[in-house]
Parts: structure tokens; sequence; C-alpha cells
């Protein structure tokens, strides 16, 4: 909403050669070039083989598998054929919508996700949700009337009605929220990386132990299933031992669109390390070591 009312503020400038019903337009062209572009860079980047077994799987988008590799090949082939439709060069169009794509990144999109997950899993349901920035949480609860929204985290851990803390916080927020939860008896999934530092990560590990709490974290890349099938056959040793594992793992990392916290070493900080590596490390590890 954000925005689409940016865009028709600046459609309607004296200067401006774009109309209201243009920016309707491309936010429908941008909003089909992401789902369809990262549906299918999904497909050809991660999954192949499983979609190319089961095609109509392709369809089946609840089941969740998307690329923003593929949803930025899809925005930018969507911002030409708009163009090209319109008598507009690319870069005009570029141009007009890149002052409206900041508001979208500083929605909180992790923390966010994690809201319409929750809502669509089986026999769980989202009851509160700790966010200290006004900006962040307005449009969050005004799309989720009903979850209840806090300032401060601390304020749920006493609730006997919340038996599960999802923590979707700056890496260097991590240690001390977990062993929050912990000792208020709660089952924590945290968001990767789990810690900044092992020492944190050990300490969290063993306050959940002596909680008698899980403490997961969200390393997704083990459940695909190529990488299930890859543990199969490794575990089968059909084609007999591992000797070397070479994995990699591509991702645009602008600096420009991160923040400041996480250029931050001491405040969880660590670039392409803390931020991506650590969707090769799991996923070798469990392919690797028995006892993954």
């Amino acid at each position: 909403m954000c925005i689409r009312d940016r865009g028709i503020y600046r459609a309607s400038q004296p200067d401006s050669v774009w109309t209201r019903e243009d920016v309707w337009d491309l936010l429908f062209y941008v909003a089909l070039g992401v789902i369809l572009g990262g549906r299918v860079g999904y497909v050809l980047f991660y999954n192949l083989e499983f979609y190319l077994e089961r095609p109509v799987e392709l369809l089946f988008l609840w089941s969740g598998g998307m690329s923003f590799h593929g949803g930025l090949l899809g925005v930018v082939t969507s911002l030409w054929w708009f163009g090209y439709r319109r008598g507009r060069s690319f870069l005009s169009v570029a141009d007009f919508l890149a002052p409206l794509c900041a508001l979208g990144l500083g929605a909180g999109r992790i923390g966010a996700a994690y809201i319409d997950v929750v809502k669509k899993t089986p026999r769980v349901e989202i009851l509160v949700v700790a966010e200290p920035h006004d900006e962040q949480a307005a449009p969050l609860r005004e799309k989720n009337p009903d979850v209840e929204f806090v300032k401060d985290y601390r304020e749920t851990l006493a609730r006997g009605d919340v038996q599960i803390v999802i923590g979707a916080l700056p890496h260097g927020l991590h240690k001390q929220a977990a062993i929050d939860a912990a000792n208020a008896g709660k089952q924590i999934f945290m968001e990767k990386p789990l810690a900044s530092r092992v020492s944190e990560a050990d300490e969290m590990l063993a306050t959940a132990k002596a909680n008698g709490v899980k403490l997961m974290t969200a390393h997704t890349q083990r459940y695909y299933p190529a990488v299930k099938a890859m543990k199969e056959i490794i575990v089968s040793k059909r084609l007999g031992d591992v000797t070397m594992a070479y994995d990699t793992w591509h991702k645009p990392f602008d600096l420009s669109t991160r923040p400041a916290w996480m250029l931050d070493r001491e405040r969880g900080g660590g670039m392409g390390l803390m931020d991506g590596t650590h969707h090769n490390i799991d996923p070798e590890s469990y392919l690797i070591l028995s006892s993954c």
C-alpha cells in the first residue's frame, strides 16, 4: 500500500508523464514478475530434477519454493515488457520504480514472513508479535488484526498460552532472547545463524538443555527434496564413500540494502559468512557427517 500510494503521488506531480492507471498497471506487472520469476527461478536453480518428475507441483505455490534470483529476473523482465507495451524505455520505467522499492525492503521481511507461515501451519496459532519499531509494526498490525502486538518480547514470556518463540532478530540479539525464552520454559525456533559466536551458541544450548526445552535454528536447505535424496544415496553407499565435497551458493549482496547492524561485527554482522555461508555448511554437514 505504501509503495502504491507513493507511486500515485509521484505520478500526480505537475512534471510527471505517468498516470494513476500507469502506476496500478506497473505494480501488477511487477507482482506478476516476482511470483512467476521467483517460482521458475526456484525450479531451475534449486530443484529442477524434482519438478521434472512431478511437473504438476510447479503450481503448488502454497507448498513454498521461491527464488530471490528468479524474482529479480522476473521483475527486470516485467519492467522491460511494461515499457515495451507502453512505448517507454526500460531505464525510464526503472527510474520511476526505484525510489518506491525502499519502502518495501524496510518492512522487516523475515519477521513478517513468519506471521504468514505460522498462520498457514496446521495446529499452530500465532498469538503475539514483539516489534519495538512502530513503523515496522503498523502495516503488520493492519494486515493482522487478530494478532496482538507488543514492543518488548519479555512481556510475552510469562504468558501460559505462548508455547513456542520464533526469533527473527538481528544476530547480536539472538543470545539473550534465546536465554530469556528458555528460562521461561518456551520452545525456541531462532533464525539463522544461531548466534554471532560459538561461545554464545554454547551458552544458548546449555540454557535450553538445563530448562528441558528445544532450541532449533532455521537451516532450511537440508529439507529440500534434492538434498534429502542425496543423503539417502550417501547413507546407502550406492556410489561408494564420500571423499570430497564442493558446494557453491550465489546471492546478490548489495551493501546499500543491508541494515547497519549487518555491517558491524560487534552487533552480529559478518556479511556473507553470517548471512549466507551457513546454507553451504549445514547441508554439507548433514550430508557427510553421520551424526547429522
